[in-house]
């Protein structure tokens, strides 16, 4: 019996890791902010010492000169930010900015 509870406990979890490293294309992240109405930019910074792109997302409308910058936490990826991005108010005060951590 105890077997099987450590069985069903360990495949919750490994379930739920999975659950979490979710990461929308950038066509799907275009489109649901082409529906909201919401310019959003999409660009790849390239780290040539770690051989890698990095992705950053940013709703820039220009009235502001505060920059708010949105990081994950492990696992995920930017995708986690999208609510906030698309936030009216947030976005009003701020640009928006949501990187995607190296190796995400």
């Amino acid at each position: 019996m105890r077997f099987i509870h450590l069985l069903l406990l360990g495949l919750l979890l490994l379930t739920s890791c999975k659950s979490l490293q979710y990461r929308l294309s950038d066509d799907a992240i275009y489109s649901t902010f082409a529906k909201a109405d919401l310019p959003t930019n999409i660009s790849y910074v390239e780290i040539d010492s770690l051989d890698l792109k990095v992705r950053v997302e940013s709703v820039t409308r220009g009235i502001e000169d505060y920059n708010l910058v949105f990081l994950h936490g492990s696992p995920s990826s930017l995708t986690a930010w999208q609510a906030y991005l698309q936030d009216s108010l947030l976005n009003s005060k701020a640009d928006l900015h949501a990187v995607d951590r190296p190796g995400y």
